[in-house]
C-alpha cells in the first residue's frame, strides 16, 4: 500500500542534520516545533508500507530504525504519521539544492518537478529576447497609468498584463494581451508612439508567441491527473525536437536531473522495454520489483529442449516485474 505525504524539505533537512550530529547519544533528541503555516510543502515523499517495528511518535523523537542511519518521525500536520524515511520510495520536488541534499541523505531518488524544469528551460530562452520583451513591458506599464487606462477603457474591456520574473507564463500572457490591444492603441498619442515596438520587433515577438503557445499546451497537460513519466518524456522530446536548446533542462540526462537512472528506468518499463534496462536502472527500480513465483517442479522435465526454452520465453514475456510505476508523480503540484 502506498501513501503520499507532503513535507517541508527545509525542515526535514534540518531534522536529519541535527539527528546525524547527535546519533551517538543515548538519549533521544528533544521534540522539534511543528512548522508554521507559512512553510510551504516543497517535497512529496512516497512511502511503501511494510512490516516494521513502530515507536511512539507522540513527542516527535528522532530514532534509528533498521538499516537507516537516521529516520525522522516528522509531524507535518495536526494528525500524526508513524512513518520513517527508510520507508520512503522516492521524493518529488523542485530541483533545488535542499531537495537534492535531502534525497541524498535518505538514499532515495528525487523526481525533479517537471513543471519546474520546463519553467527553467523557457526562462533561459526568454533571456535571448529580453530587449524585445523589455519594450513591451515598458509600454504595458504605461498603459496601466490612470490616463492611458481611461482612454483604453473607452475602446475595449481588455487590460494590459505585466510579466513577472519568476515564471514564464505571465510573459506569455503579456505578449498575447499586447497583440490583442495593439489595434486599440492611439498611435497619435506621443506618449504611446514613443514606446511602441518597431515592426521588426513585432515580427520577432509574434514568432516567439507562437513557440510559447506550444510550450503552454505542454505546461497545461503536465497538470493532468493521469500523467506519468512516459507522457512527460514524450512531450519533452517533442519540445526538444523543435527547440534543441531545451535539452539542457528537459533532456533525460541533463545536469539538472538528480536521479537519471530512476527516471529513465521508469520510462523504459512504461514503454514495455523492461528487457532493455541497464544494470544501474535495475538497481534504481529495485524497490518496485516484484519477485517471480516458484517454477513448477516438472518444468524442465517435460517436453523437448526447444519446447522448454519457448515456454520459459513465454513466461518471461508475461511476467510483470515492476509495479506502481504509473503512480510515480512527475510534478510536485498539489
Amino acid at each position: 500500500m502506498r501513501q503520499m505525504i507532503a513535507v517541508d524539505s527545509v525542515q526535514a533537512f534540518n531534522d536529519i542534520a541535527e539527528a546525524t550530529s547527535a546519533r551517538e547519544r543515548t538519549a533521544p533528541s528533544p521534540a522539534r516545533s511543528e512548522p508554521t503555516r507559512s512553510h510551504r510543502p516543497a517535497t512529496v515523499g512516497h512511502y511503501l508500507e511494510e512490516n516494521t517495528d513502530t515507536v511512539d511518535s507522540e513527542q516527535g523523537v528522532l530514532r534509528r530504525h533498521r538499516s537507516c542511519k537516521v529516520c525522522v518521525i516528522y509531524k507535518v500536520k495536526p494528525r500524526k504519521f508513524t512513518m520513517y524515511f527508510c520507508q520512503c520510495a522516492f521524493l518529488v520536488g523542485d530541483n533545488c539544492s535542499v531537495n537534492k541534499r535531502l534525497a541524498t541523505l535518505i538514499g532515495v531518488p528525487l523526481i525533479g518537478c517537471v513543471s519546474h524544469r520546463l519553467n527553467r528551460a523557457v526562462q533561459h530562452e526568454l533571456q535571448e529576447h529580453e530587449a524585445d520583451l523589455a519594450e513591451v513591458q515598458a509600454l504595458t506599464i504605461k498603459l496601466r497609468t490612470l490616463t492611458q487606462s481611461a482612454k483604453l477603457r473607452l475602446k475595449t474591456d481588455l487590460r494590459s498584463v505585466i510579466r513577472k520574473d519568476t515564471r514564464w507564463r505571465p510573459t506569455f500572457m503579456m505578449q498575447h494581451r499586447y497583440f490583442e490591444l495593439l489595434k486599440h492603441l492611439d498611435t497619435t498619442d506621443d506618449e504611446i508612439a514613443d514606446l511602441l515596438p518597431s515592426a521588426s520587433c513585432n515580427r520577432r515577438l509574434r514568432a516567439l508567441l507562437k513557440e510559447l503557445t506550444d510550450v503552454e499546451s505542454v505546461s497545461k497537460a503536465l497538470q493532468g491527473t493521469n500523467v506519468d513519466l512516459l507522457d512527460v518524456r514524450e512531450w519533452f522530446d517533442g519540445l526538444i525536437g523543435i527547440k534543441p536548446q531545451y535539452a539542457d533542462y528537459l533532456g533525460p540526462r541533463s545536469a539538472i536531473v538528480h536521479s537519471p537512472d530512476f527516471e529513465s528506468g521508469c520510462v523504459r518499463v512504461l514503454r514495455g522495454n523492461t528487457s532493455r534496462l541497464t544494470r544501474s536502472e535495475k538497481a534504481a527500480l529495485r524497490v518496485f520489483e516484484v519477485t517471480s513465483g516458484e517454477r513448477p517442479a516438472n518444468e524442465d522435465v517435460e517436453g523437448s529442449f526447444v519446447e522448454r526454452v519457448e515456454k520459459r520465453r513465454r513466461l518471461a514475456q508475461q511476467e510483470q516485474r515492476y509495479v506502481l510505476l504509473r503512480s510515480v508523480l512527475p510534478t510536485s503540484n498539489m
